[in-house]
C-alpha cells in the first residue's frame, strides 16, 4: 500500500510540473506541442503554422459542446421535402451506393472523404452536409473531421439502416444476422 501511495504521489508531482510548463503561452500548451513536434529528430517537420492548432482546438471544442450533430431519417426527409438546400454525402462503398442510396446523395467513400478533390466538391457557404454510412458510426467520424475543417456537417443517425425499411445485419453475433428496422423511406440505384 505504501508503494502505491508513493507511486501516486510521484505521478501527481510530475503532473504538477508538466502541466504548468505546457500552459504558459496562453494557448493551452498547443504551441509548445507544435514547437516540440517540429524540433529536429522528432520526425517530419509540420508545414502548418502553430496558430492553426488554436483554430482547430476551438472548432473541436464547439463541435463537442454541441452534442455531436446528428439528424434522424424522419427529420432529414422533412428537410428534403421542404426543399431545403442540403448536400448528402454517402461514404459507403461505391458498390453499395450503386445498389441503393438516398435520392440526391453523392458517393464519396470514407477513405477518400478528405482528399482535396472531394473536399472541393463540398459546399463552403454553410449548406448542411449530411454524411451517410451503414450504421451512423463512420458517418460520425467523417462528420467530426468535416466540422474541424469548418464545414457545417451532420451525420445521419443510424446511417442507411435508419433510412431503409429493414436491413439484415450481424449485430449481436458474427454468425447470425438480425433484421434491423428503419424508417422505410425510398432509395434509388445508380443506372
Amino acid at each position: 500500500m505504501k508503494k502505491l501511495v508513493g507511486v501516486l504521489m510521484l505521478l501527481a508531482a510530475m503532473l504538477f510540473m508538466v502541466v504548468p510548463a505546457m500552459a504558459d503561452d496562453g494557448v493551452d500548451g498547443i504551441s509548445d506541442y507544435v514547437h516540440a513536434a517540429q524540433a529536429p529528430g522528432n520526425g517530419p517537420r509540420l508545414d502548418i503554422a502553430p496558430g492553426i492548432y488554436g483554430h482547430i482546438a476551438a472548432r473541436a471544442d464547439a463541435f463537442l459542446a454541441n452534442g455531436g450533430r446528428t439528424i434522424f431519417a424522419t427529420d432529414l426527409l422533412v428537410r428534403m421535402v421542404s426543399g431545403e438546400k442540403l448536400f448528402l454525402m454517402d461514404i459507403r462503398s461505391k458498390a453499395d451506393y450503386d445498389k441503393a442510396h438516398i435520392p440526391g446523395a453523392v458517393s464519396i467513400p470514407f477513405a477518400d472523404a478528405a482528399k482535396p478533390a472531394n473536399l472541393a466538391m463540398l459546399p463552403k457557404d454553410g449548406t448542411p452536409i449530411v454524411t451517410i454510412c451503414y450504421t451512423g458510426h463512420t458517418a460520425s467520424q467523417t462528420n467530426a473531421i468535416l466540422n474541424l475543417l469548418g464545414y457545417n456537417a451532420w451525420s445521419l443517425r443510424f446511417g442507411i439502416m435508419g433510412w431503409n425499411k429493414e436491413t439484415n445485419m450481424k449485430v449481436w453475433s458474427s454468425k447470425v444476422s438480425q433484421i434491423i428496422y428503419g424508417a422505410g423511406y425510398t432509395t434509388e440505384a445508380t443506372q
